[in-house]
Formats: C-alpha cells, sequence, structure tokens
C-alpha cells in the first residue's frame, strides 16, 4: 500500500515526538507538526515496511536535550515513532492513466 506522510491540517503545531530505537533505547524531543525533518523520519518508517526498501540504511542525526548534543544512528536501528497528537498516513492517490 502507497501512501504519504501528511502533517495536520492547518498551522504547524507542536508535537512531541518519541523515537523509539533497537535495544529498548527511545529519546522525546519537541518538533513543528511541518518539520521537515519529522516529516522525512515518518517517510523512513513509511519506507522500511516495503520490502526493496529493508536492506538501505541510512545515517541519521538528531538534536537531543535541548541542542546540546546530537544523536547519531542508522536507520536500521530506527523501529518506531510515537507522535503526540498523533499524526497519520494518507493513502495516496492513485493517479489515472493518461488518454492516448
Amino acid at each position: 500500500m502507497e501512501s504519504t506522510t501528511t502533517p495536520p491540517q492547518g498551522e504547524s503545531r507542536d508535537v512531541k515526538v518519541t523515537i523509539l530505537l533497537a535495544g529498548g533505547h527511545q529519546y522525546t524531543l519537541p518538533m513543528k507538526s511541518d518539520s521537515q525533518l519529522l516529516l522525512n523520519l515518518l517517510k523512513l518508517i513509511a519506507a522500511q515496511s516495503d520490502p526493496q526498501n529493508q536492506n538501505v540504511s541510512r545515517l541519521l542525526q538528531l538534536p537531543i536535550n535541548g541542542k546540546q548534543q546530537a544523536l547519531w544512528f542508522t536507520s536500521q536501528n530506527l523501529i518506531g515513532i510515537i507522535t503526540e497528537p498523533p499524526m497519520f498516513m494518507q493513502p495516496q492517490q492513485q493517479q489515472p492513466p493518461a488518454a492516448s
């Protein structure tokens, strides 16, 4: 199933984002709902459900502890993301084939 990550409609809102990593580690960060970093993380999680993308690993870095530190990890260690308030995936609309 193809899907796109869509931020909540309307204004940018504050979102509490918890990054779940392998080994039970987790980090909670404040972000804006339209933050490019947040959207990229959500897209990365969605892409991992595609069997063709499961062996592709990317190096990620996130500011933590009030931007006083940076957390580096590979995308293979990214297990999940919790957003509060919730953000959901929207099914991607299929484009009708072009008429010939």
